[in-house]
């Protein structure tokens, strides 16, 4: 088995049909009816040369508290089904996570993440935040319905009410 990562801008859209369209709603994002923000660029993961798995990432500042925080947010965590259980979406995961403080020279991750999922993003060295997380919407700012979790790449996570101004990721 060959596995290859690389890191695109843009995703064939072939591709994107295999990664996200294996499964209705993949990320139940319709549950929570909110409008997600689109990645900056993609870590994708191959094996054999098939799309295997994908991390999206956004750089965004946010407010936590009276503190300004550059972070990398991490959305779009995917793994199709025929390709899970193989550790593929951990090293895509640590991939991005590389991009994140290489290229963009983050402070911090920042991801949104259903409670079932948090084990596997704590087992990677995230840690759940339980302040309350201000994000965009079409009709204005709202207290976000997912969990968030940080990842810290030097300094402590400051303390405080995190304002994303803008779409979660």
């Amino acid at each position: 088995m060959n596995v290859t990562f690389q890191v695109v801008p843009t995703i064939a859209e072939d591709e994107r049909k295999l990664l996200f369209d294996w499964a209705p709603d993949v990320f139940q994002g319709e549950h929570y009816g909110i409008q997600w923000r689109p990645a900056d660029v993609h870590v994708v993961g191959y094996v054999d040369g098939h799309p295997a798995t994908h991390v999206g990432v956004v750089s965004h500042h946010v407010q936590v508290g009276a503190t300004i925080c550059f972070v990398g947010g991490i959305g779009g965590v995917v793994t199709p089904l025929r390709f899970q259980k193989q550790g593929l979406a951990r090293k895509c995961l640590q991939r991005a996570e590389e991009y994140l403080r290489s290229e963009l020279a983050v402070e911090y991750g920042f991801l949104f993440c259903q409670d079932r999922l948090v084990p596997f993003y704590q087992a990677s060295g995230w840690r759940k935040i339980n302040e309350v997380v201000l994000i965009e919407q079409p009709l204005g700012q709202i207290e976000s319905p997912v969990g968030c979790m940080v990842r810290e790449y030097g300094d402590s996570w400051p303390v405080g009410p995190v304002t994303l101004h803008s779409w979660p990721w």
